[in-house]
């Protein structure tokens, strides 16, 4: 789950037509896919119960504000694919951000839950002006309050936290995640950049290359020449600086806080300007990959934009003429026919000016029917290219979906599973059956770390013990998870599991075979023999209602999950790591899944698609490939004693 502050595209525009535009676009009205809203809620001390005069109400308190440009903010929530909140989930949300944000439950919001993308995302446009004194809320580093109401809403809503979240925390209490070294990082808008085109963008680069130069250089020539040498240079803007990466000017400041101009003459003196004319380094206009792994495409998708936008440019380029043109025709004609009352004295007096007023009425209109059609004709023009396709759109329409994936999941990790316990500080080793450990020295002969491998694999490390802590490399490797539960036990007698609920469910299966101790109160309940559907084995999968109970009954019995969907998520990638299809699924969650839970007020097909066609997507694709290992004990859940092999087969006839 992550959250992100949309700012205003348009900070000239009016208070009124910034909010009413935004208020349109979340609630899709007047647009195409008016579907994208699944629905629109407010909170606060609205007194309207309409949506237009909420939105009134919104416009009007924000015109209070005099001496605040911009006292409406727009936030984003965005959840995992398969994470589908309800409403009251989505409320909840919005009150504890505003909670955070500093503003209490009468500060006004209007949200709006959107299902356009494969992730459900929360739009909320928060008032900052209290309704009844009129003061705005401070804003302060408002993107650092919104990562603890973040954190807040996983803990209490039980999603799936992102890995190195800033924040985390048990219940009310949140706790900074580890301390890291700041660096900097490029801004949100660079970020989307690069996201979308697949290219590094000119503030990584400025990052990469000009931040260790600026670092490095004793004096302003210095850091002129070295700076000049890559293609880039420095030069004062203002009370600021700006750096340039080729032809594209950013803020010093954006490679590093410390390489903002103030800070620069701190430790350089004042200021001196690089005087030598700059010339542009041809090597700034090579595009520069972001990720090594997807670059054999990269050049077609170049080729392909730059395709895209010749044609839509020379096609723009026309239509603007023939406007033009026509502009000019019927400009001609209205001189022309107003000459032509004058012509041989026909009117005079007071008909003349009835005779002007009536030609001036129908230019009027004539000029009004060119000036709609004209716009209706760019209407039309707009649709026929569309939006410009990104990288990963790219990669889909060719048909390399797994180097498409690859690309959308460049940068993640597998969530950290771990086991705590209270003892000594320091690892120490012990002997355990199977496997063998290395010790990792650090310095005067101290021992930073023990990684423990299997006899068989000696290039893939298992699990660490890192003294008070052991890091779990394989989770779904079971001898590997009973032999890091084997080697806590010993040292502390009762351990903590910390990880994804599958990883405690299976560290509670094998605690309670093998008699260990485990300190999660959620974990300590004993299994019970999940209830086969029909009382016999069998080698054919089940119905998938039934399918669906016993996976549940086995889940619940193993570990707390406090979030139905995410209960739904793990029982979907179970049914299909052993073998059933994607309409099963769907099958299996539209029969199951509302039992029980009426007060969600949910469209459940919609529901049960979404699930199914994520757990059949790229996160269920990983998912699943994770969880191989566990195929014949989920087999066995369901009565079985075999299990067919993972495949990537969907079916797009259905929830589509």
């Amino acid at each position: 789950m992550i959250v992100k502050r949309i700012p205003n595209p348009k900070s000239s525009s009016s208070k009124a037509s910034r909010v009413g535009s935004l208020l349109d676009y979340i609630a899709a009205d007047g647009h195409q896919e008016a579907e994208k809203a699944e629905y629109i809620a407010t909170c606060g001390g609205f007194i309207s119960d309409s949506f237009q005069g909420c939105r009134a109400e919104l416009i009007a308190l924000a015109e209070e504000a005099t001496r605040s440009k911009d006292p409406v903010d727009h936030w984003l929530l965005s959840w995992k694919e398969g994470e589908q909140p309800t409403q009251i989930q989505c409320r909840e949300a919005v009150e504890v951000l505003k909670k955070h944000l500093g503003m209490n439950a009468n500060h006004l919001a209007v949200y709006a839950l959107h299902r356009n993308t494969d992730n459900y995302h929360l739009h909320i446009v928060l008032n900052r002006v209290h309704p009844e004194t009129l003061r705005l809320s401070d804003k302060g580093w408002c993107i650092d309050r919104a990562h603890k109401a973040l954190a807040e809403i996983v803990q209490m809503q039980g999603w799936e936290a992102e890995q190195n979240a800033r924040y985390g925390g048990d219940g009310a209490q949140l706790n900074s995640g580890p301390q890291l070294e700041h660096r900097a990082e490029p801004s949100t808008r660079a970020r989307d950049y690069e996201n979308a085109t697949g290219e590094k963008s000119a503030e990584r680069i400025a990052i990469e290359q000009a931040a260790p130069i600026l670092g490095d250089a004793r004096s302003w020539s210095e850091a002129h020449e070295r700076l000049r040498q890559v293609g880039m240079r420095y030069e004062q803007k203002g009370s600021g600086a700006l750096l340039w990466v080729g032809k594209i000017a950013i803020k010093a400041s954006a490679c590093g806080r410390e390489f903002s101009r103030k800070r620069m003459e701190e430790r350089l003196g004042a200021f001196e300007a690089d005087g030598r004319p700059f010339k542009s380094n041809h090597a700034m206009n090579e595009v520069r990959p972001l990720d090594q792994n997807t670059t054999r495409k990269l050049a077609e998708y170049r080729t392909a934009l730059r395709q895209y936008r010749a044609e839509k440019e020379a096609a723009q380029t026309a239509q603007r003429a023939a406007h033009r043109a026509e502009h000019t025709k019927q400009c001609q004609e209205f001189r022309a026919e107003r000459a032509g009352l004058n012509k041989g004295a026909q009117w005079s007096g007071a008909a003349l000016n009835v005779a002007r007023s009536l030609l001036a009425a129908d230019h009027a209109k004539r000029r009004a029917a060119l000036s709609e059609r004209q716009k209706r004709q760019r209407n039309e023009l707009r649709p026929r290219f569309g939006n410009r396709l990104t990288y990963e759109e790219f990669l889909k329409a060719q048909g390399d979906e797994q180097l498409a994936e690859n690309w959308r999941y460049r940068q993640s990790t597998t969530q950290t599973a771990s086991i705590y316990g209270d003892g000594e500080a320091l690892p120490q080793r012990c002997d355990i059956r199977n496997f063998i450990a290395e010790v990792q020295y650090s310095g005067k002969e101290r021992i930073a770390a023990i990684h423990y491998h299997a006899k068989n694999t000696p290039d893939r490390i298992s699990f660490t013990d890192r003294g008070r802590r052991i890091d779990i490399w394989q989770r779904q490797d079971e001898a590997a998870v009973l032999a890091a539960l084997q080697l806590g036990a010993q040292k502390w007698g009762v351990v903590t599991v910390t990880g994804p609920d599958e990883f405690k469910h299976l560290c509670a299966s094998l605690a309670a075979q093998h008699g260990i101790r485990i300190g999660n109160p959620e974990l300590n309940v004993q299994p019970q023999q999940a209830q086969r559907a029909d009382g016999q084995a069998t080698s054919a999968p089940p119905k998938p209602a039934s399918a669906y109970l016993l996976h549940k009954a086995d889940i619940l019995n193993r570990v707390a999950v406090r979030n139905a969907s995410q209960l739904d998520w793990m029982i979907a990638v179970r049914m299909r790591v052993t073998g059933h299809n994607q309409r099963a699924i769907v099958e299996a969650l539209e029969a199951q899944a509302p039992q029980g839970r009426a007060a969600e007020n949910r469209n459940w097909k919609n529901y049960a698609c979404r699930t199914a066609s994520a757990v059949f997507g790229p996160r269920g694709d990983r998912e699943c490939r994770h969880c191989k290992l566990r195929a014949s004990a989920w087999a066995r859940v369901e009565g079985r004693e075999s299990v067919l092999h993972i495949t990537r087969t969907r079916d797009r006839g259905h929830g589509r």
